[in-house]
């Protein structure tokens, strides 16, 4: 199997196929209404503030439609790692989860009458198309901020399929696992990318109440995401390496207690090959002892600590042009 013939975790990435539509177009097409439709109604206010005339929008659909294509091709190589370690698991058999559209509709709603609500400026404008397209694009935006969370939870879904479907060979072998904390951190990046763009944007300072409650939140669901993704990852790990040192346990107490009996019965020459051994056993666990339990990496943590720093790095830089 390869990258372009994993099926994909949601239907709308289906439907998309079925008609032959690059994913690049969606990123292009998307934004692209959306800022025109916000666009008549950010000219009309005073400020004229590019956060309010589309621009703002768009770019933040534009990258989050961007990072869910990121997520899927991480989340393709994890398939393409895992899937030779798994009992007979079919990909394209698997059932997807069956409320997507509600989900970007019920979240597009939610958020959009959020935004009504907490934006005074509409209360001062009614019954005009401005108005209504800038309703309309706001509804689109949000409606893609909900598929994409709700394309997040089917590639966890999937994640977390597939590694209950592994079968470890080789103890020592954690490579395979290793694009699984990949995925992980290209989420984590596009959370934290997504507080950078606002920095760039709104021009505010990070270390105002709103804005260091909303970083703060951001961090906290970037690590949160991090760790939580990988782990179904960790338990299998951790389950593998558990039994293998039971079983060694279990090894090293039989052979202590026939040295100790070949001891007491003075045949120091009969119980040498038991004691060899018992050492071979004892360095062979210390071995599994130092096995890793999660997948991550030293360069992975430290692309993980580089995305959160980011965003408050670009504010100081900021006060200075």
């Amino acid at each position: 199997m390869t990258l372009s013939k994993i099926p994909s975790a949601t239907y709308f990435e289906d439907w998309l196929e079925q008609r032959n539509i690059p994913w690049a177009i969606v990123i292009i097409v998307l934004p692209a209404i959306i800022f025109f439709s916000e666009l008549p109604y950010g000219l009309m206010l005073s400020d004229g503030g590019v956060e309010r005339n589309g621009a703002y929008a768009s770019v933040v659909i534009a990258y989050s439609l961007a990072s869910a294509a990121m997520s899927r091709f991480f989340l393709n190589r994890v398939i393409l790692s895992l899937q030779p370690l798994t009992d007979n698991f079919q990909l394209d058999k698997e059932k997807k989860l069956n409320f997507e559209w509600q989900m970007a509709l019920i979240t597009s709603l939610a958020m959009t009458f959020l935004s009504i609500k907490t934006m005074p400026e509409l209360n001062g404008y009614q019954n005009g198309i401005e108005l209504w397209l800038f309703i309309g694009g706001t509804a689109i935006a949000n409606a893609v901020l909900g598929w994409v969370l709700f394309m997040l939870m089917a590639s966890v879904r999937r994640i977390t399929k597939i590694v209950s479907s592994v079968v470890v060979t080789d103890i020592f072998d954690t490579a395979p696992f290793y694009p699984i904390a990949q995925w992980c951190l290209a989420i984590a990046i596009s959370i934290m990318g997504a507080v950078t763009i606002a920095t760039l944007f709104l021009r505010e300072s990070i270390l105002s109440n709103v804005n260091l409650v909303t970083y703060a939140i951001a961090l906290f669901v970037g690590i949160f995401v991090f760790f939580a993704g990988m782990w179904s990852t960790h338990q299998l790990m951790q389950k593998n390496k558990n039994a293998e040192i039971k079983k060694l346990d279990q090894q090293l107490s039989k052979l202590h207690v026939e040295i100790l009996s070949r001891m007491e019965r003075n045949e120091l020459e009969q119980a040498e090959p038991f004691l060899m051994t018992s050492t071979r056993l004892s360095a062979h666990k210390k071995r599994v002892e130092e096995i890793p339990v999660w997948p991550y990496t030293m360069g992975n943590l430290g692309g993980l600590l580089t995305s959160v720093s980011i965003p408050v790095i670009i504010n100081i830089l900021l006060r200075f042009f």
